[in-house]
């Protein structure tokens, strides 16, 4: 609803804003909506997973699965 859970680094921090406040906060490009509930910083990606909408493998080994609605934004910043 109107919370949102920021994980920054290890810690994890409870907002009281929607994702989409954030979203509209953070620079695009470096920062990435991959699904309903989840931005990521494109600069700590480590590798794609191919798939239905695929799975992003951030540098710490943590995986995010990409939205298929969202899956051809994020393969185009690759493309930069």
């Amino acid at each position: 609803g109107s919370y949102t859970r920021v994980r920054i680094k290890k810690e994890l921090i409870l907002a009281s804003k929607p994702i989409g406040h954030f979203e509209e906060l953070l620079p695009r490009g470096q920062f990435f909506r991959i699904h309903n509930q989840t931005i990521i910083n494109t600069e700590l990606i480590k590798e794609y997973l191919k798939g239905k909408g695929g799975t992003v493998v951030m540098k710490d080994n943590s995986q995010f699965e990409v939205s298929e609605r969202r899956k051809e934004g994020l393969l185009k910043l690759f493309q930069k």
